[in-house]
């Protein structure tokens, strides 16, 4: 896990503690949440090296709709990135009908080249960043968005 070290003139203590904590705070897993409709939350969180020169990282986004309507989901976008790394963006059309309270469950994974003596184990920890925009329609006909940003913690090294 990475540690955020803060650094400042006396004078401005109280300045560098703020700057700190607040840069601190921004490296922190982000694992839950809500936007909109949509409670959201991870689950089953692995990484694995599934061959040599690439590390790969799992998840399962668990999305529920606590509106007091039904819901339907017409497009996901995710955008993944890492500190570091490249990003990379995809969407996809979908037709998913949430009553209220129900949920659904994705898997999701992304994977980035290293140098084996860099992938885990042998170099800085892998924690993707994905940003979610989910948009459809309520039952009656309304537009509806969902946008999140998921911080992955850093899996451990070997």
């Amino acid at each position: 896990m990475k540690t955020c070290r803060r650094r400042g003139i006396s004078h401005l203590l109280v300045l560098a503690s703020v700057v700190g904590f607040v840069g601190c705070a921004a490296l922190r897993p982000v694992t839950e949440g809500q936007n909109g409709p949509l409670k959201w939350w991870v689950t089953n969180t692995a990484a694995d090296q599934p061959r040599v020169g690439f590390d790969r990282y799992q998840f399962v986004l668990n999305m529920k709709n606590v509106s007091s309507s039904v819901i339907t989901i017409q497009t996901i976008e995710g955008i993944v990135s890492a500190p570091g790394e490249g990003m990379a963006r995809a969407t996809e059309t979908v037709s998913w009908k949430l009553d209220p309270d129900r949920e659904i469950r994705r898997r999701y994974d992304s994977t980035r080249s290293c140098h084996p003596s860099s992938c885990m184990g042998g170099g800085a920890a892998y924690a993707p960043i994905w940003q979610f925009t989910l948009k459809g329609v309520d039952e009656s006909g309304r537009p509806i968005t969902s946008s999140f940003e998921i911080r992955l913690p850093a899996e451990p090294k070997p």
